[in-house]
C-alpha cells in the first residue's frame, strides 16, 4: 500500500504487510521478504532494503536502513531509525532498538 517500490528480481510472499502511508519503501533487487514480514514507515523516515537482503518469516524492520547482503532471521524485529550494516545478520527474535547502527559484517542477537 502506498509508495512502495519493488525492484528487479525481488519477492514478496504470503501475507507480508509493506505499507508506505507516510514515506517511500524501497526493496532493492533480488532481495527476499518471507511470509509475515512486515515494513512499515513514521513520517520523515522511509524504509530502504539494499540489494541480496533477505527477510526471514515474520521478521519486521520499521523505518530503517538495511544495507546490501543483510539477514534479518525469523521473528527479528528491527525499530525505527536503525541502519543495518551490509553484509550483518540479525539473529531469530532478536530486537534492535530505536537508533542503533548495526556495523557490516556483525551479528547481532
Amino acid at each position: 500500500y502506498g509508495r512502495v517500490r519493488l525492484q528487479a528480481r525481488s519477492s514478496v510472499w504470503f501475507g507480508c504487510v509493506i505499507r508506505g502511508d507516510h514515506e517511500w519503501i524501497d526493496v532493492g533487487p533480488d532481495t527476499n521478504i518471507q511470509d509475515g514480514s512486515i515494513l512499515h514507515v513514521d513520517p520523515g523516515y522511509g524504509c530502504f532494503l539494499g540489494a541480496r537482503v533477505t527477510l526471514a518469516h515474520r521478521a519486521l524492520v520499521h523505518a530503517s536502513i538495511v544495507e546490501d547482503d543483510v539477514m534479518i532471521a525469523i521473528g527479528a524485529t528491527v525499530l525505527s531509525r536503525c541502519i543495518i550494516g551490509a553484509g550483518a545478520l540479525i539473529a531469530a527474535g532478536a530486537v534492535v532498538m530505536e537508533g542503533t547502527h548495526v556495523p557490516p559484517g556483525t551479528l547481532w542477537a
